[in-house]
């Protein structure tokens, strides 16, 4: 993680100061392992990692990207995007966001 974050994150975030934000996320992403069953690897931390970043950074500034066939996929996963959507309460709380359910669908697919 400290390699990511010197070498990506703090030198391409403009709005987020990921001190800040690093730990919060690991705590997300340490609890939706355990609730998914998932072992925590470095592949797994850098995508989560970076993606959860890069997003966080995307809605401060009011930026969305959005899901193909959004209504299927989240029929289809509806339990684990409720619980993803949950545990990222917190970070919704702290930088003042709100995650849209695309935006969730994205973070559900790391998890694939």
């Amino acid at each position: 993680l400290k390699k990511l974050d010197e070498k990506i994150l703090k030198k391409d975030l403009i709005f987020l100061d990921s001190d800040k934000s690093n730990p919060l996320l690991m705590d997300v992403l340490e609890k939706i392992c355990s609730q998914l069953n998932l072992v925590m690897d470095n592949s797994l931390i850098t995508k989560f990692i970076t993606h959860s970043s890069f997003m966080i950074e995307r809605l401060i500034k009011n930026e969305s990207m959005k899901f193909d066939n959004l209504n299927t996929y989240y029929t289809e996963n509806i339990e684990t995007m409720n619980f993803i959507k949950q545990e990222f309460l917190i970070i919704e709380r702290t930088f003042g966001i709100n995650i849209s359910p695309s935006e969730l669908a994205f973070i559900n697919e790391i998890f694939k």
